[in-house]
């Protein structure tokens, strides 16, 4: 497979989420442990509540573009694997199309929010603005929204090629 094909560039760009995603997770269970630290001796670090939440937000996000590349996402296919093939993928297309559109107005929300919360400030962070959680969202959002494009295509490919290789992942 050639390194510029889209399914190797999906994979690389996977891979440097899920390692951002990892950092992020890492990040949020240090925050609560140093919370839960600086608790037990009573020292008040504000700081680490608001850090979890933030990290623990951008890492949902951003597994959830990771479960959509990997097709590791929750789905019930008991009729649809005995369907014939190129029904199998027309029905995989409706279904790519469905969460499209969910992702669309999630993206546009999540954009009218950045735009509404970008000057105000997080309590405890006071430097970081909110936005930039919004922001944030919009990027994974956005990037989930390339993969089920990938898989839209995919499954227009196996269409009418009549070929059932749409069970392989990024």
């Amino acid at each position: 497979m050639n390194s510029r094909s889209p399914r190797a560039i999906l994979r690389n760009v996977t891979r440097l989420v899920t390692g951002v995603a990892l950092v992020g997770f890492c990040g949020m269970l240090l925050s609560t442990w140093a919370q839960i630290l600086f608790r037990k001796l009573a020292i008040s670090v504000d700081w680490t509540e608001e850090l979890a939440r933030i990290l623990f937000i951008t890492s949902v996000f951003l597994g959830i573009a990771i479960g959509v590349a990997e097709k590791r996402h929750i789905v019930v296919d008991f009729l649809l694997n005995r369907l014939p093939p190129r029904l199998r993928a027309l029905v995989g297309m409706l279904f790519h199309a469905v969460i499209l559109v969910f992702l669309i107005f999630l993206l546009r929300g999540a954009w009218a929010m950045v735009s509404v919360t970008w000057e105000s400030y997080m309590i405890a962070i006071s430097w970081l603005r909110t936005g930039y959680l919004y922001l944030i969202e919009c990027i994974a959002v956005a990037l989930t929204i390339v993969y089920v494009l990938y898989w839209f295509a995919e499954s227009l490919r196996a269409l009418f090629s009549g070929s059932d290789d749409t069970k392989e992942t990024i």
